[in-house]
C-alpha cells in the first residue's frame, strides 16, 4: 500500500485574495489526515471577529519548491504576546500539493491514481515465485510485476489496476513489497471530482467484496504535460489529494480469500462484465448501497439501529428492483382511493383528516411484510435453509420493526426485546441483501450459493449463532 505517513515541511504562506501578506510557517500534511500550518505571524492584518471565523483558501510554497493549496481553510488557534508577537495555526480537511488553485472546481488532472485499503489483497495476484531446491540447498526467489487489469471503462474514463513492487535487499535479509492502484485515465484534463465520482463508488464494490471498509487512503493525480524529459522518459509531477478521513485505525491485516465473498482472480474474465453491471446499476442501487455499507463500516453501532438499517435497506431495494404495488396508481386513485376518503365521516378534525389523507396515498404499496417475503421466496432455493419459512421470516422482521419504531407508551417492547433474536434477524437480513447484491452484479445461482456456503461470514454465524 501507497504511504500514508505524514510529512513536516517548512514554507511560505498566504491567503489567496491576499497574496501580498506572506507568511513563513510549517505545514503537516497526509493523504489521509488532512493538514495543519502553523505560522509565524497571523494570516489576518486585521484581527477582529469576523475575520478570525471566516474560511478561505490557503497557499504557500514549500522550501522543497512544491506549490501547496488548503481548500476551507480556518484559524483553529491564535495567539498574541504582550511584546507584540503573534502566530496562528491553519488547518484543512482538502487541498493539493503539487499546484495552486483558486477553488477544487479549478483541479483537473489527466490521470487519477487510487490506493485503496484492501484492493491489492482483493486481486489475489502476485508476481513473485519461489522455489526450495535440496540439491544444493537453497531457495529462488523470483519477481515479474503482474500485467495491468483492464476493467472497461467507468464514466468514459479507462480504468485499470496497476501493480507495482519495491525489493529492499540488506544485510542478511531480504524484502519485496507489491501494492496495487486503481487507476482512472481520461482523454482530456478533466476535473477531479469526475475522477472522484467514479473511484467512489468503485470503493463500495470493493467493500462488498471484502465485507469491510475499503478506504481510499493515497490519491494522486497526473495532468498532460510532463514536469521534465530525462533520455526521451517524460515524468510527471506527483499531485497530492489531501483529504482528511475519520478513521485513523488502518488495518495492516492481510486478508486471505476466505475473509471475503470473492476476488478479482475468481472473477477471472468476468470481471470487466460484474464491475460493469455494478456500475450501470449503481445509481438504481445506491439509496439500499448506502444502509448496507453503513453496516460494514460501523460493525460496532448499536443492534437496534443496525436491524432498522438493515430493514430499510431491503425496503429500499425491493422498491427500485421489483414491481411493489397492489394496485396501479391510476386504477388506486379513480377507485378505492376515492371509495375510501369518501367514506371518512366529515366531522373529523382537520389534521386528523390530513394524516389519513397522507396515508391514502400509499395504501396500494405493498408492506415491508410483503416485500420481504417476496425477496426471501425469490432466493430460498440458495438460503432458504439458513432464512427459514419466508413469510415466518418477513412476519417476524415486521413485527419487530414495527415494535421498535411505534412502540405503545404502556408497553415494554424495547426492554423485552431479545438482543440475540435481534442480532439473528440483523444476520439473516444483511445475508439476504448480500444475496439479492451478488445476483444483481451478475454472479450464477451456484456461485451465489457456493459463496453462502464457504465464504460469507453472515451465513455463518446464521447457521453457527455465534457472534
Amino acid at each position: 500500500m501507497s504511504s500514508i505517513r505524514e510529512e513536516t515541511v517548512k514554507g511560505i504562506w498566504w491567503r489567496q485574495e491576499a497574496p501580498e501578506r506572506q507568511l513563513q510557517g510549517e505545514i503537516t500534511y497526509g493523504p489521509a489526515s488532512g493538514a495543519t500550518v502553523d505560522l509565524f505571524g497571523h494570516i489576518h492584518a486585521d484581527l477582529n471577529q469576523r475575520s478570525l471565523s471566516q474560511r478561505f483558501t490557503l497557499q504557500g510554497i514549500t522550501f522543497q519548491g512544491k506549490k501547496v493549496t488548503l481548500f476551507d481553510a480556518l484559524i483553529t488557534s491564535s495567539q498574541f504576546n504582550m511584546l507584540g508577537s503573534t502566530w496562528c495555526t491553519v488547518a484543512s480537511s482538502s487541498g493539493i500539493v503539487g499546484g495552486h488553485y483558486a477553488q477544487p472546481a479549478d483541479v483537473r488532472f489527466r490521470n487519477v491514481r487510487v490506493w485503496l485499503d484492501g484492493l491489492r489483497d482483493w486481486t489475489w495476484t502476485s508476481g513473485i515465485d519461489f522455489r526450495h531446491e535440496t540439491e544444493p540447498t537453497r531457495a529462488l526467489i523470483t519477481y515479474k510485476v503482474p500485467y495491468t487489469v483492464h476493467l472497461g471503462k467507468i464514466s468514459d474514463l479507462v480504468t485499470t489496476l496497476e501493480f507495482s513492487g519495491s525489493t529492499s535487499p540488506g544485510a542478511g535479509k531480504l524484502s519485496i513489497q507489491e501494492d496495487c492502484a486503481l487507476v482512472l485515465e481520461a482523454n482530456a484534463l478533466t476535473p477531479y471530482e469526475k475522477f472522484a465520482d467514479a473511484f467512489h463508488p468503485f470503493q463500495h464494490f470493493l467493500s462488498f467484496a471484502l465485507q469491510c471498509p475499503a478506504l481510499a487512503l493515497h490519491v494522486i493525480g497526473h495532468i498532460d504535460q510532463p514536469r521534465e524529459v530525462i533520455q526521451g522518459q517524460q515524468i510527471f509531477e506527483d499531485f497530492l489529494v489531501i483529504r482528511q478521513l475519520s478513521r485513523t485505525d488502518f488495518s495492516s491485516k492481510t486478508l486471505l480469500p476466505h475473509d471475503m465473498l470473492f476476488t478479482l482472480k475468481e472473477l477471472g474474465e468476468s470481471a470487466e462484465n460484474s464491475i460493469g453491471k455494478f456500475f450501470s446499476n449503481y445509481d438504481r442501487l445506491k439509496p439500499a448501497l448506502d444502509l448496507y455499507m453503513s453496516t460494514l463500516y460501523h460493525p460496532d453501532q448499536l443492534l437496534r439501529l443496525r436491524f432498522l438499517t438493515l430493514a430499510q435497506c431491503l425496503e429500499a431495494y425491493h422498491r427500485v428492483s421489483m414491481p411493489g404495488k397492489y394496485m396501479g396508481d391510476e386504477q388506486y386513485s379513480k377507485g378505492l382511493k376515492q371509495l375510501l376518503w369518501d367514506s371518512i365521516p366529515s366531522e373529523i378534525d382537520a389534521p386528523f383528516r390530513a394524516a389519513l389523507k397522507n396515508k391514502l396515498k400509499y395504501l396500494n404499496e405493498y408492506s415491508l411484510r410483503k416485500r420481504i417475503e417476496i425477496l426471501a421466496s425469490k432466493h430460498t432455493e440458495i438460503i432458504g435453509k439458513l432464512l427459514g419459512s419466508a413469510d415466518e421470516f418477513a412476519e417476524s422482521v415486521s413485527e419487530l420493526r414495527n415494535k421498535l419504531t411505534h412502540p405503545e407508551p404502556s408497553s415494554d417492547a424495547l426492554g423485552k426485546t431479545e438482543w440475540k433474536e435481534l442480532w439473528r434477524l440483523s444476520e439473516k437480513l444483511a445475508l439476504l441483501m448480500e444475496t439479492c447484491f451478488l445476483d444483481e452484479f451478475g454472479f450464477c445461482r451456484d456461485r451465489i450459493r457456493d459463496i453462502a456456503r464457504t465464504r460469507s461470514e453472515r451465513a455463518r454465524r446464521v447457521h453457527f449463532g455465534v457472534l
